[in-house]
């Protein structure tokens, strides 16, 4: 289990982090919890694409429940005693993304928009333009 994160020197007292106000990096101690965090996602995801036959490109994977939609976990693998597959899935519906540019809401906006989230890390952003790159040749995003 993760231990308890590191609290941000851009928390206000009930720990929300504006991200409009980060500047310069934290503490290190928090960004060695988020590489660690982000790991853990990684091992989750692959785990439960493992474990349902998806195909997947690291921690994302192509999830063909309905609706379909390009799925990670942004959860660590153990909580409240469930099993590791359980984790809190965030997922993005296929249709909502497009091979496009930034300013049409195509996957250069997606990129940008998961590069925000902390527990994403800089291997994440690249398996999902992998799997971007995959399914738009496969015809699966258009």
């Amino acid at each position: 289990m993760l231990k308890e994160r590191p609290k941000s020197k851009f928390e206000d007292e009930n720990g929300v982090v504006n991200i409009g106000l980060v500047e310069g990096p934290d503490y290190p101690e928090v960004g060695a919890w988020d590489r660690q965090f982000a790991t853990e996602c990684d091992q989750l995801s692959a785990e439960y694409a493992t474990k349902t036959g998806y195909k997947c490109w690291g921690r994302w994977f192509f999830d063909t429940r309905k609706p379909v939609s390009l799925t990670t976990f942004s959860s660590r693998a153990q909580i409240a005693g469930q099993p590791p597959w359980k984790g809190d899935e965030y997922w993005i519906e296929i249709t909502r993304i497009g091979p496009h540019g930034e300013s049409d809401g195509g996957k250069y906006t997606w990129y940008q928009h998961m590069a925000e989230k902390i527990w994403m890390g800089k291997q994440g952003i690249a398996d999902m333009k992998r799997a971007v790159a995959d399914l738009v040749k496969d015809g699966k995003i258009k």
